[in-house]
């Protein structure tokens, strides 16, 4: 959530009390830039220290909820589920690889470890998207149990990273998002004010 202080409030309505309605529009505007400020921020962060792309972050955070002058609250709420281990980047990643009798699949999900050998794991395909494309996966099959499909075979796990809402609520990370947050607010603030005034002199 992004919110502003007593001070910055006082600040807006001062300055433009003379324009009906303008100090909210002005605190909306300022509070939607924050957020999409903080929006990216926390994207580029999580992938600074998870091997995971800044999209994939960003799609995982989910989209910022805008204020407007009616409703001054702001923010975004993270409800991604957990990535594929295959989203960090395993070596080898070819279908197949790993797994008995191959060499070991290795994996770091933090980008300040080095990758760790997976024993008996393996990517795989998994299902089908709608353009055909099938989601990489990373999973180990399990002992003693037998697929649906075909009872020679033993069911397959898929194993899994952090979810993003677990990233995005690492302490280095949230600091990192809030000091964004609140630094780009008070900045917008007095742009937004700057622009209420400018347009009510040109009226």
């Amino acid at each position: 959530m992004v919110d502003f202080t007593a001070e910055q409030v006082d600040r807006a309505i001062k300055m433009l009390n003379h324009l009906p309605g303008e100090a909210q529009k002005a605190m909306a505007n300022a509070m939607n830039r924050a957020i999409d400020g903080a929006h990216t921020a926390a994207a580029r962060k999580i992938a600074a220290r998870y091997r995971i792309k800044p999209a994939r972050a960003k799609e995982g955070i989910g989209k910022a909820r805008h204020a407007n002058p009616a409703d001054l609250h702001a923010g975004f709420d993270s409800i991604g589920r957990r990535p594929t281990l295959y989203q960090y980047g395993p070596s080898p990643s070819q279908p197949g690889t790993g797994g008995a009798g191959r060499p070991s699949l290795r994996v770091a999900v933090l980008r300040s470890h080095g990758k760790k050998k997976l024993r008996h794991a393996f990517a795989l395909g998994g299902k089908a998207n709608a353009d055909g494309a099938r989601n990489m996966l990373v999973g180990w099959r399990i002992r003693g149990t037998r697929m649906k499909s075909n009872h020679k075979k033993e069911k397959i796990q898929g194993l899994y990273g952090p979810a993003i809402p677990q990233m995005l609520g690492q302490e280095s990370v949230l600091q990192a998002v809030e000091k964004v947050a609140r630094e780009r607010l008070d900045a917008r603030l007095d742009h937004e004010i700057e622009r209420a005034l400018e347009r009510a002199g040109r009226r």
